[in-house]
This record gives C-alpha cells, structure tokens and sequence, in this order.
C-alpha cells in the first residue's frame, strides 16, 4: 500500500510541477510579448484665438505649396533624365566619333562614346575615359592576333588586320 500512496505523491508532485511550469511559460510569454502603445503624435489642436486659426491655416497652405513645388520639380528632373538617356543612346547608335578621345568634354559625349564601344558607363566621367581606352586598344590588339591566327599558310604573308570601325577611328 505505501507504494500506491508514494506513486499517487510522486504523480500529484508531477503533475504541480507541471501546473507550475506552464504558469512561469504564461508569465514568461507576457513578460516577453510586444506591447502595443499609442501614437506620441499629437492628433489635434486647440485653437484659442481666430489669429491663430487663420495662423495654422496660412501655414498648412504654405506647407502645400511647397509639397506641390516638389513633386513638380521631381517630375521635371525624371522627365530631362530621359531626354538625356535617349540623346546618348543616339549618339551611341548614329553618331561618328571621329575625333580624338580628349576632344569630348561633355557627360554625354563620353557615355555616348563608352555605348557605342559596349564599355561599362556607369560612374564619373573620369571612370569612364580609362575603360575607353583599355577597350579600345584591346580591341585593335583582338583584330591583329585574329587576322594572324587565320591566315591560310604558315609561308604566308600576315594578313591585315581588321579595319577599325569608322565611328571609332581616330581615338
């Protein structure tokens, strides 16, 4: 019989232990849950004086004109932005660069340049000049080692090597 009774005490034990625990879980979960807390905003005003309503008035008129002001001087910037990229894609597309490499000192010139060469153009213009000419002489130098590589005999002649394109001579 003692050892009904000593297992009925070790299970009820348990079985507060267990009641115990899963209250310190709860408290834990509420110790640890987010609190949600009001704005700190202040959500209205009290207005004392007609002065000051017509105060506030003038300067919430104010504040939208300006907040209109911005959003059309945004519009205006995205609208050149686009013109710019598709006068340099023009360029790079029909324009002949016929002209040595420092004669082009404006922004688009140089990125007009750099597309039409399949350069990288993204960066300052100072970036960009040094990719030019690497590409530029890689190119040249690709053109006379293939033309070599194909010629049809050893015995003969090396070829010529390939003509520059016209939009790119004289670089």
């Amino acid at each position: 019989m003692r050892a009904v009774w000593r297992a009925r005490a070790a299970a009820i034990a348990v079985g507060v232990s267990r009641l115990a625990l899963e209250e310190e879980k709860v408290r834990l979960a509420n110790a640890n849950k987010k609190r949600v807390r009001g704005s700190t905003k202040i959500k209205g005003r009290i207005v004392v004086a007609q002065e000051l309503k017509a105060h506030f008035e003038e300067e919430e008129r104010v504040a939208a004109e300006k907040e209109r002001e911005a959003r059309e001087k945004e519009h205006a910037k995205a609208v050149e932005a686009a013109e710019r990229e598709a006068r340099i894609v023009q360029a790079a597309s029909s324009r002949v660069f016929n002209q040595p490499l420092n004669a082009y000192r404006t922004r688009e010139d140089v990125l007009g340049l750099a597309q039409a060469l399949h350069v990288n153009d993204k960066g300052p213009v100072r970036a960009i000049i040094p990719r030019i000419h690497i590409s530029r002489h890689t190119k040249i130098l690709l053109r006379t080692l293939a033309s070599q590589a194909y010629s049809s005999s050893p015995d003969a002649p090396p070829m010529e090597p390939a003509p520059i394109p016209h939009h790119i001579q004289h670089l």
